[in-house]
């Protein structure tokens, strides 16, 4: 990437996402950044003919035709325009639209990027937003728009979203967080007839699902459940379900509850990461599932796990990453469990090892297939945006997960083709080798510099497997026509002298390296 600047005097330029201007005294840089890298209808139609026949000549003297024209409702597209927790273009609004509209409609949006949603005030219940007609919300990405219940002090407690059911809702590409499950006074019985006032919770930290629920591509993040008297309150800090739902490509982190910090309920989870949730407590059934608790109903009694990733989630009482109880069956493939402490598996239903997992302990007596790696460290980085629009936990160089997995899916968690290499990786993430660092910017510090002030290149780059980067620099200056490359090297130009006068135009170019790749 170049960055090009031109050293002027007693000039002002409007600010703009390519330019940039800043005066002191009688110098100002003006910078300028070069990148490179209809529904079908369905009719049906009745026709009734009555002959009336004369006594003569049996002739047709009437006819009668009857068209009944059936069709089915046409979904509706309502864009979200606005980030007001209420009022027109708002996404509250468009779900009320949704909701009063006949047919599978879309939600979509047009808001600027890094969008934020808070939401101020339940939607006369325990969620905000109730989905209660058929709908898929259609957000631009997890990264650039986040739904979250507002941090300001005095907010009531709530849940995010709420399916509603009988309801299919499909829900793609945002980021929902800061969730709090609702709560209501209660009394609490005595032995002696009377009673004590008390709390109760509504279970449900970020999503409440009673329906069919598909998530895809978003990120569960910071919300809560806490618990109460004698209810499941304190259940699915992230999602609660009761109903259908299906998870793909998905990250859930920082999500707390006493049971399932991040997922409760039954649950098809594909491509998925888990990172820093909790179950805390530990008596009473709570402290169970750090990540995700499994509990099967008469019709949902199976769930699976593939392609996923769990690390550096905890559980005060059982199974850090995965508890699944009795009544329900869970099958585990192609997945890591690389919580520190305590178990990671637990199980007092059936628990199907479908083989290819990888874990930090011992498996803890249920990874038992040859296929599985059990005791080894898997060799993951931080989490963080490494292509795609999720965060993930990438697998390092020389990662036991690398080409020791055995899958069907095509990509990984980002979109990413698998396999790469050899094989499948265990895990969300399939570490492409050839990957070519990618430079997103770079800025000159300080912005406002005087001629004999030292210029410093500061440069944001990534990795797409998040290998350590290093980088070069090249300085030129173009002086009265003629362009001469200086002799600096570092990523610090100092200006001292006539190395740097009024009128000059310095160009910075940074390349940045992976030890295999440059960028270009």
């Amino acid at each position: 990437m170049t960055l090009s600047l031109a050293c002027l005097k007693r000039v002002t330029t409007a600010v703009s996402n390519t330019r940039f201007s800043a005066v002191r005294d009688e110098v100002i840089i003006v910078g300028k950044s070069v990148c490179r890298p209809a529904t079908p209808r369905k009719g049906l139609s009745f026709f009734m003919i009555f002959f009336l026949p004369t006594l003569r000549n049996c002739a047709l003297v009437g006819a009668i035709f009857l068209s009944l024209h059936v069709t089915e409702a046409k979904a509706a597209t309502f864009t979200v325009t606005s980030t007001a927790d209420s009022g027109s273009g708002s996404l509250r609004q468009a779900i009320l639209d949704a909701n009063a509209s006949a047919g599978a409609d879309i939600i979509n949006f047009a808001l600027p990027s890094n969008s934020r949603i808070e939401l101020t005030s339940a939607g006369g219940g325990a969620s905000a937003l109730v989905l209660s007609g058929d709908v898929t919300l259609e957000g631009p990405g997890a990264e650039v728009l986040t739904v979250q219940r507002s941090a300001t002090q005095g907010t009531p407690d709530f849940s995010v979203l709420a399916v509603s059911s009988g309801v299919t809702a499909e829900i793609r590409g945002l980021t929902i967080s800061n969730g709090r499950n609702a709560s209501h006074a209660i009394t609490i019985p005595s032995g002696d007839g009377g009673g004590a006032p008390g709390t109760t919770y509504y279970p449900g930290g970020g999503l409440v699902n009673q329906g069919t629920l598909a998530l895809e591509n978003c990120v569960v993040r910071g919300n809560a459940a806490r618990g109460g008297y004698r209810t499941s309150g304190g259940y699915g800090g992230g999602i609660y379900s009761t109903g259908t739902l299906s998870l793909d490509g998905c990250t859930f982190s920082a999500n707390t509850a006493l049971r399932g910090g991040a997922i409760y309920g039954a649950a098809t989870i594909t491509n998925c990461t888990f990172s820093g949730n909790s179950a805390s407590g530990n008596s009473s059934g709570a402290g169970h599932g750090g990540a995700v608790y499994i509990l099967g109903n008469s019709t949902i009694t199976n769930s699976t796990i593939t392609n996923c990733t769990f690390s550096g989630n905890s559980a005060e009482a059982f199974a850090s990453s995965v508890f699944n109880i009795s009544q329900s069956t869970v099958t585990v493939s192609n997945s890591i469990f690389s919580d520190s402490a305590g178990v990671a598996l637990q199980t007092t239903g059936t628990f199907n090892d479908g083989g290819y997992n990888l874990a930090r302990g011992n498996g803890d007596g249920l990874l038992k297939a040859a296929t599985d790696k059990l005791g080894v460290e898997p060799g993951l980085g931080a989490l963080g945006y490494y292509g795609g629009s999720t965060p993930t936990l990438p697998l390092q160089k020389g990662s036991p997960a690398i080409d020791a997995g055995d899958t069907t899916l095509e990509t990984d968690q980002r979109g990413l083709p698998r396999p790469y290499g050899g094989a499948d990786d265990i895990g969300a993430f399939e570490r492409q080798t050839a990957g070519t660092p990618s430079i997103t910017s770079v800025g000159l510090t300080p912005t406002t510099p005087r001629t004999d002030d030292a210029l410093t290149a500061v440069v944001t780059a990534t990795d797409i497997n998040n290998d350590p980067l290093t980088f070069t620099y090249s300085w030129l200056r173009t002086r009265n026509g003629k362009t001469t490359r200086l002799a600096e090297t570092s990523g610090t130009l100092t200006t001292e002298g006539d190395i740097v006068i009024l009128g000059d135009v310095i160009e910075v170019t940074v390349v940045a390296s992976n030890g295999t790749f440059e960028s270009a």
